[in-house]
């Protein structure tokens, strides 16, 4: 750091962020001339605890890493663990069904980070807006399952509903009003571009085989574990477009995440209107010796676990993440933006403490 640069703190706790994470950042007048970031978020060491559980338990461990991708890190497991003792298939209706709660968690976690994003830009009207959505989707989650996360809808075999069912039957009366206030609010963020414009995550700063993640996907990154070669479960027939932009800045990320929330909508409609949905019978099989890989795409971006199966128990479960991946970007991104401006192009990367915690990304 030079002479006369003043060092200012972002974090540990900070109400734009949301979550305990430090940043640093090295200031040449108003502007970032460097930036480093500790992402010590308390050393769960979580990949451990999921060592010598019974499949239940590691279940339940798998829906607690991330409270936004509770559903994506149940479906990884559920998907490593049908893999690992040779399940044939999983229904087709089952799976559309995960695939609905798997997009209703999306666009609830999108909606809560555009949220974010516009508190930092004091933009009230695109902060309380998404919000609303978002909390009626944890409503009805909460009214489902027993909790705001979805935590234990996604079982192997399928979906497991110990709740009112009716309750997401009836979140399809807020799709049409959502896809309307997405166009609202796109037109409304434009009127807060100049804010959003700095942090420009270029495309050369990363490989095309980097993991899949919105961030990436906001520069140019044509990635999705729902599509091509990698798409799993029900988007395997649904041959669903990754939604990319080729900005790269704060504003492009913001966007991004609108486009996402909308295809999921059209992901929920298509799979509700298809015949015979339903949750599926959760299955009940031998535990073998075996190893099984899972992988989907959080809203974070992509998860992926891999467990390994002993005679009765989990021998041990490695999770990775796209997030740390996208963490190490920050630091570069927001050099050259203005101080004030950090706070949206940080939340616009989508940092997880949580997902933090999982140091090997995946492809």
């Amino acid at each position: 750091m030079k002479a006369h640069d003043v060092l200012l703190p972002l974090g540990p706790f900070d109400t734009c962020l949301r979550q305990p994470l430090l940043f640093q950042f090295a200031l040449e007048g108003p502007r970032v001339s460097g930036a480093s970031s500790d992402f010590v978020t308390g050393g769960r060491n979580i990949q451990l605890g999921f060592d010598d559980l019974d499949l239940a338990d590691g279940l339940k461990l798998a829906g607690m890493i991330c409270a936004r991708s509770s559903i994506a890190h149940s479906l990884a497991y559920c998907q490593a663990l049908e893999e690992a003792v040779a399940v044939e298939r999983v229904d087709d209706s089952a799976l559309a069904f995960r695939a609905i709660v798997a997009e209703y968690e999306r666009i609830a976690s999108h909606l809560g980070v555009l949220s974010d994003i516009a508190r930092s830009i004091s933009d009230d009207v695109v902060y309380k807006g998404p919000r609303r959505h978002a909390e009626r989707i944890r409503d009805a989650f909460t009214k489902v399952s027993g909790n705001p996360f979805g935590r234990g809808l996604i079982v192997p075999g399928g979906v497991s509903i110990p709740g009112d069912g009716k309750a997401l039957e009836e979140l399809r009366e807020v799709l049409k009003p959502l896809e309307r206030d997405c166009g609202f609010w796109t037109k409304k963020l434009s009127m807060s571009r100049a804010r959003l414009r700095g942090s420009r995550l270029e495309a050369d700063r990363f490989d095309y085989d980097a993991p899949c993640a919105p961030a990436l996907r906001a520069s140019g990154l044509a990635r999705d574990t729902r599509s091509g070669e990698s798409a799993y479960g029900y988007y395997a027939a649904s041959h669903y477009r990754p939604c990319v932009r080729e900005g790269g800045t704060a504003y492009d990320r913001a966007l991004l995440l609108l486009d996402e929330v909308r295809a999921s909508a059209g992901l929920v409609g298509r799979a509700v209107a298809a015949e015979g949905v339903s949750p599926g019978v959760p299955m009940e099989f031998e535990l073998c010796a075996g190893k099984g890989v899972g992988v989907c795409e959080s809203p974070e971006g992509a998860i992926e676990h891999v467990v390994f199966l002993g005679e009765g128990k989990l021998i041990r479960n490695r999770v990775s993440s796209a997030v740390p991946f996208v963490a190490g970007l920050m630091p570069g991104a927001l050099e050259g933006s203005l101080y004030e401006d950090v706070a949206p192009a940080l939340i616009s990367m989508y940092p997880c403490a949580p997902c933090l915690d999982l140091r090997n990304p995946t492809a």
